[in-house]
C-alpha cells in the first residue's frame, strides 16, 4: 500500500508539473499545448527555443531544475496519455518505463 501511495504522489507532482509547463507555453510562448500527440511538434520547437535561451542566458541552476521538471513533466504525462505507463521511482530518479518494439517490414 506504500508503493500504491507513493505512485499516485509522484503522479499527481507530476501532473502539476505538466500543467505548470502547459501554462509556461501559453503565457510566454503563446503556444496551446494540450497532452494529443499533435502538441508532440510544438512541444519539441518550443524545447529548442528554451534551450537556445537558457544557453544565451545561463539560468540559476534552480531555474534550470525547475523547467527541466515541468517539461519531463508534459513529456512523460503524454506518453502515458498516448501510449500508456505509470511513474516509478529508481535510482537514476523518476521515469516512465516504455518497453519500444521494433516491427522489421517485410518486402514481397
Amino acid at each position: 500500500q506504500e508503493g500504491q501511495k507513493q505512485g499516485v504522489t509522484m503522479e499527481f507532482a507530476m501532473l502539476g508539473h505538466a500543467m505548470d509547463f502547459i501554462d509556461f507555453a501559453r503565457e510566454v510562448a503563446k503556444v496551446e499545448l494540450d497532452f494529443g500527440e499533435e502538441s508532440l511538434e510544438d512541444f519539441e520547437v518550443l524545447l529548442d527555443a528554451i534551450c537556445n535561451t537558457f544557453g544565451r542566458q545561463r539560468p540559476s541552476d534552480e531555474d534550470f531544475v525547475d523547467m527541466v521538471k515541468r517539461a519531463t513533466g508534459f513529456f512523460g504525462v503524454m506518453i502515458m496519455k498516448n501510449i500508456g505507463g505509470n511513474w516509478v521511482q529508481s535510482n537514476i530518479g523518476l521515469r516512465v518505463p516504455m518497453h519500444l518494439y521494433i516491427i522489421e517490414s517485410q518486402e514481397d
